[in-house]
């Protein structure tokens, strides 16, 4: 099924005027450098990508994952968001339509879809990835459509699933954040560990080595044979 047409959005050329109006906080210029333009952004973000965002969350989630709608927003202009909201809206909304029968959204509503989850104020705090998540568990069936997909029941489907992507985007980030501090209390420990304790884990890598003939590092094999002249009896 042909979705685009003449009047839908397509993001204009970035001309120096649309930058001077975009952001230059250092996130925004951070985005761009590391995605490029929004053509370049859409491409990166593609309906392609929307599968692996779903099963990467974590990932995606990390301090140099993927930017939240709205970053995406004040970084590129809410019609550059729209157009890229246009693009899932219209190929999902062309996958879930059996073959032979017309599809039950037109371009308006494909529009009216695209501008509403782009510039909706309750689902610009989602990461793009659990944006790009929505549409693949919508196509695969996890949300129930009862029938042929339409505007209304998408943006249903997208108003249930803001809060329930935010609590799961809110979970993800406290576990790591939580792994995070874990590890960072271990290395201290270590770290902070008596001088006792240190030589005597030294000295098991470094007869850990000799056994099966690898390198040791030097302090290995001084702490080694210190303890081996300690223990012998005298």
């Amino acid at each position: 099924m042909q979705l685009t047409s003449k009047r839908a959005i397509v993001p204009r050329a970035e001309s120096p005027g649309l930058q001077s109006l975009q952001s230059r906080a250092p996130w925004a210029v951070a985005i761009r450098q590391r995605y490029g333009d929004s053509r370049q952004f859409m491409a990166a973000f593609a309906p392609t990508t929307q599968r692996y965002c779903l099963n990467n969350l974590p990932a995606a989630l990390a301090p140099d994952g993927p930017p939240t709608l709205a970053r995406v927003i004040k970084t590129y202009g809410d019609e550059a968001a729209t157009a890229w909201i246009y693009i899932h809206v219209a190929e999902c909304a062309g996958v879930m339509v059996d073959e032979g029968d017309r599809a039950a959204m037109s371009r308006d509503d494909i529009e009216r879809v695209a501008q509403e989850i782009a510039t909706g104020a309750r689902g610009r705090r989602l990461n793009v990835a659990s944006v790009l998540a929505f549409f693949a568990k919508l196509k695969s069936g996890e949300m129930e459509t009862y029938g042929r997909l339409t505007a209304k029941r998408m943006l249903e489907h997208w108003h249930r699933y803001i809060p329930i992507a935010a609590r799961e985007e809110d979970r993800l980030i406290a576990a790591r954040e939580r792994a995070e501090a874990e590890e960072r209390r271990r290395r201290w420990a270590e770290e902070a560990a008596p001088e006792e304790v240190r030589r005597a884990k030294a000295a098991e890598l470094g007869a850990y080595c000799r056994e099966r003939g690898l390198p040791a590092p030097p302090f290995c094999l001084e702490a080694l044979a210190q303890q081996e002249k300690t223990d012998k009896p005298e």
